[in-house]
């Protein structure tokens, strides 16, 4: 038996449909099988360094810091400040420690602090 002219229209549209939903399904299972991996890890040390000079516009500070063992050796850098901004940080060639955060690759620091009379956090 032949189906009639009349019924192909719905045999079409129940066809895309099931390409429709199968498509869907796929898309799905995919997305739902993607593995995220976990953040990189952050890293802190203490560091000493000296004030060079500030960026506000970027809230970045010019350090010229110390060695830190088995991290980096003494530099000057370019670091972005979190957590506070730099017009608030002691003057240029004030010493301060600081907290030197790293995570993949990537270096900036945090709790400014001159200097005190007692020996300084990457000292002890």
């Amino acid at each position: 038996m032949r189906v009639s002219d009349s019924n192909q229209p719905w045999c079409n549209l129940f066809g895309q449909m099931r390409l429709h939903v199968a498509f869907s399904f796929l898309i799905l299972c995919g997305a739902c099988s993607v593995k995220t991996e976990p953040p990189p890890k952050e890293n802190v040390y203490p560091m000493t360094a000296t004030i060079v000079s500030r960026d506000p516009a970027q809230n970045s500070v010019s350090l010229d810091n110390k060695e830190v063992p088995g991290v980096m050796d003494p530099m000057r850098m370019d670091y972005a400040l979190r957590g506070a901004k730099v017009d608030a940080l002691p003057p240029d060639g004030t010493p301060v420690d600081v907290k030197l955060h790293e995570s993949d690759g990537r270096y900036w620091i945090s709790d400014v602090k001159p200097v005190t009379a007692t020996a300084s956090p990457a000292h002890r």
